[in-house]
């Protein structure tokens, strides 16, 4: 006899995209399909996570949050309590406890590409290998339109790369800087779109951001390529063009923001943050050239051509 859970998970992914298909809606499909997970799971709150080099609140969407649990920094715990751990995790902040749930990242990857993260709060006494195994249809499916909502964004055409298309762009011109001793820079930007938490409900990720891909690659060189890497994280691939080249780049972006008639879909309601990742000074990896580790407040300043750091 058919398992019941697996009847269940099964019947779910069909009417995900049997809304796909009737509503048209990305959205409405990858809100739908955090709620079925965290149904399916047991679990009493979960999100997506598009940018996995960025997490927290405010990274969150589609949230499935009734009782408002993801908000709450102690419950970023990776597993469940374990005494066994209990002196290991003595020194990294708060340690879950049997009355509180715990965060469970489950990677969405489609066709070997990384799409994102499935972040769900699990009942503190269920397992996690079973929670990922009940859940692992709805998170395929889910991978699948995480990847299709960012395509949608991605124009080839205007120079706007998907995050794959970007890291091979980026992987080719750094083997040619390698040949030529030249200098390279990926230009990190994120920006904050909307008000409070509102880019966490069920809004199309990726629409401001790659609005603001195609206002820029209009005004950069024509060896420059603009990449998304997130709905809130830009980057820029500045061919032979070293870190203060890049600092020059990101003061004159940071002007551009400026002018409201760049400002087509949403209010930026934070000044833009900054990260610079330089080839051969801070690594000759195309992964690592792709991640931002350590971003940073600058904002332009008016008598200089820098960008001063706060």
């Amino acid at each position: 006899m058919p398992n019941r859970v697996t009847i269940s998970a099964n019947q779910s992914i069909g009417g995900l995209f049997v809304e796909l298909e009737q509503t048209g809606s990305l959205e409405a499909a990858l809100a739908a399909g955090v709620r079925l997970a965290c149904e399916e799971g047991g679990c009493p709150a979960g999100a997506l996570v598009a940018d996995i080099t960025a997490a927290g609140p405010g990274r969150y969407w589609f949230r499935h949050d009734p009782h408002g649990l993801l908000g709450d920094a102690a419950l970023d715990c990776t597993s469940p309590a374990d005494p066994a751990q209990s002196e290991q995790n003595r020194d990294r902040g708060p340690v879950c406890t049997a009355a509180l749930p715990y965060m469970v990242r489950v990677p969405l990857c489609c066709a070997d590409q990384d799409a994102g993260r499935l972040i769900l709060l699990a009942p503190p006494e269920a397992s996690e290998e079973t929670l990922k195994t009940r859940i692992a249809g709805i998170g395929a499916a889910l991978a699948v339109l995480m990847a299709a909502a960012e395509n949608r964004a991605a124009n080839p055409l205007s120079g706007i790369l998907s995050r794959a298309a970007f890291r091979a762009r980026i992987a080719s011109e750094l083997s040619r800087s390698q040949r030529c001793d030249d200098e390279l820079c990926v230009l990190h930007m994120r920006v904050t779109y909307g008000h409070g938490d509102t880019r966490s409900e069920m809004t199309e990720p990726w629409r401001g951001v790659a609005s603001l891909g195609e206002t820029l690659a209009g005004r950069l060189r024509k060896s420059d390529v603009v990449g998304l890497l997130g709905p809130d994280h830009l980057a820029v691939l500045l061919t032979g063009t070293g870190r203060l080249g890049a600092r020059i780049a990101a003061r004159r972006i940071e002007q551009l923001l400026r002018k409201p008639e760049n400002d087509r879909h949403d209010r930026l309601i934070a000044p833009p943050e900054f990260c610079l990742r330089v080839f051969p000074d801070d690594t000759s990896d195309a992964d690592e050239l792709c991640r931002a580790p350590h971003w940073r407040f600058e904002t332009v300043v008016p008598a200089d051509s820098a960008v001063r750091s706060k």
